[in-house]
């Protein structure tokens, strides 16, 4: 069975950005949502192109929901000097740190608290290029914690707490275009490794 071509991810897949975007969600759903394949759209989800947060001058480009919680999303802000694309990524709040204590700026990463109202969680906004040239040390960030485990602790208990209501706003396409190049990278790290 064909599927329906979906216009939205056509759009986004022709983006310039794309391929940097696929990348950097791909390396997250590896490193932050267990079993991926069998988990979507029910448990994880993602849009391409949504009509959240749109405004003269920046538009939502993709967003990766985990049961109610948009926990990953990228956002374009065209700028007299061009387009910026920033990735948006929501984490856990390590045990006992106050608001204060989670303020984070660097060159390329800013940090915030969110106002949502189920979960409190740590919001990291981070410019694509430097993400994608490797200019952020998260280590140094985070201190003690490991940013990856947080971001997999915040899908984890998220997912525990049922299915999604944003399943139907899923694109497939997108999704299957992610899991490919999921299997695509851990592909490449199984041949790199020693026998």
């Amino acid at each position: 069975m064909l599927q329906q071509e979906d216009p939205r991810f056509a759009e986004l897949s022709g983006h310039d950005a794309y391929p940097a975007i696929r990348a950097v969600v791909a390396a997250y759903i590896i490193e932050t949502i267990a079993d991926p394949t069998n988990t979507h759209p029910h448990l994880w989800n993602v849009s391409a192109l949504p009509s959240t947060s749109k405004s003269k001058g920046m538009r939502r480009l993709l967003t990766l929901n985990c049961s109610g919680l948009e926990t990953l999303y990228v956002t374009e802000y065209r700028q007299a000097g061009g387009i910026a694309v920033e990735i948006t990524i929501n984490v856990d709040v390590p045990a006992g740190w106050t608001d204060e204590r989670l303020h984070r700026e660097s060159e390329g990463v800013w940090t915030v608290r969110p106002d949502y109202r189920s979960i409190r969680v740590w919001a990291w906004n981070l410019d694509l290029a430097a993400l994608v040239d490797g200019d952020i040390d998260f280590e140094s960030l985070t201190g003690e914690h490991d940013f990856e485990q947080l971001a997999a602790q915040l899908n984890e208990g998220l997912m525990r707490r049922g299915k999604s209501p944003y399943a139907r706003y899923h694109s497939a396409a997108l999704a299957h275009d992610l899991l490919a190049e999921v299997k695509q990278i851990l592909a490449e790290e199984n041949e790199s490794r020693p026998a």
